[in-house]
Formats: structure tokens, sequence, C-alpha cells
């Protein structure tokens, strides 16, 4: 018996690569339903279709370009208004544009840390609300980087929010503990494989 059955799951990014190799394991392993976030809705569809046809797990397809507050709000409502709770949310999704430190503008900065810090934030907020109006023994992991420690002259903002999300999550992790919600961080180098743990 796998330690995710009946759970709701929310995965931001989860329309492509690792998120959606996220979102596959967590079908497999018996989630009983799943939402997938992602700019692309067609991708997204048909990713989830992919995934309801192999595994029947209900799935729900939420567009959002989380670089949008309003976008950001409206993601757990909508899994919310679907499923009637969240077990599990999984924070995926981020933006890897290269941007050297001498060529980063005002915009990129802000529309970096907007999709890799500020929408994580306000997701774990949402998902919290709803997980302690359902007395649910919550998680929240955010994916991180080794680039938060090491991070390439070219990606600089990169490593810098992904610097600002551990801590988050750090911060988080203590705060959320005695409501029994449980928040981690792991490398986006982790093998998928690891969900099943959950």
């Amino acid at each position: 018996m796998k330690l995710i059955d009946g759970k709701i799951a929310v995965v931001t990014g989860g329309t492509k690569g690792l998120c959606a190799a996220i979102a596959r394991n967590f079908a497999m392993a018996v989630a009983a339903g799943m939402a997938i976030v992602g700019r692309g809705a067609e991708k997204g569809r048909k990713v989830a279709e992919a995934i309801e046809a192999k595994t029947a797990v209900p799935m729900l397809v939420v567009a959002a370009d989380l670089g949008n507050i309003d976008d950001v709000r409206q993601t757990m409502a909508e899994a919310d208004a679907r499923f009637g709770r969240v077990d599990i949310l999984v924070n995926a999704a981020d933006l890897t544009d290269r941007s050297p430190n001498r060529n980063t503008t005002p915009e990129l900065f802000d529309r970096k840390f907007a999709v890799n810090t500020r929408a994580l934030l306000f997701l774990m907020q949402d998902a919290v609300k709803i997980m302690e109006r359902e007395g649910i023994e919550g998680r929240i992991v955010n994916i991180g980087s080794a680039s938060e420690f090491v991070g390439q002259p070219f990606i600089d903002l990169y490593s810098a929010s992904k610097a600002v999300l551990a801590a988050l999550t750090r911060n988080s992790g203590y705060a959320l503990m005695s409501n029994h919600i449980y928040v981690n961080y792991t490398a986006a180098t982790a093998k998928p494989e690891i969900f099943h743990e959950l």
C-alpha cells in the first residue's frame, strides 16, 4: 500500500520535464486525484490525458502564469473546487532564463523572483489554509537546485531565487510542524521516484 493512497496532490510546473514525471509517479502511487499547473494549457491537457488514461486517476489542469499573483491565488481555489481538499503540494515550477549579472534588468529580476519565490510562498499559504480546514497532515515539497550553493555566472538570479526559496522552506517547516504540515526542500537533481515516499 502506497503512502499517497487516497490523497490529492497539486504539482506546479507539471506540464513538462521533471514536473510531469512527478505527476506520473504520484498517479502510479494511487493518488486519488491530481492538479497539474502550468502556463501551457494544451500541453497540460496532453500530459493529464495520458496520465488519466494509464492510471484512471482524475486529473485537473490549471492554466496559470505564476508570475501573475491573480493566477497564483486562483490555483489552489481551482484544486479545492474540484477535489475539496489538498494533501500534497509540490512546487516544481520555475524560470531558468539565462541572466548574467551585468545584463540583468529590473524587469527580469522581478519576474524571476515572482515565479521562483513569491508564487511558491503564496501557493504554500493557500494550500495550508485548505489543509488546516480539512484537518489534513499535509506535505509540501519545494524543488530547489544545487545552484543555490554553486551557481554558474549566467544564472545568478536563478541561483539567488532558489537560495531564498530554501530559506522560506526552512522557516515554513518550523512554523507549520505543530500543525502537522511538513515542508521540505529537495534539489531538482533528485530522482522523481523519491516522491513515492511522501
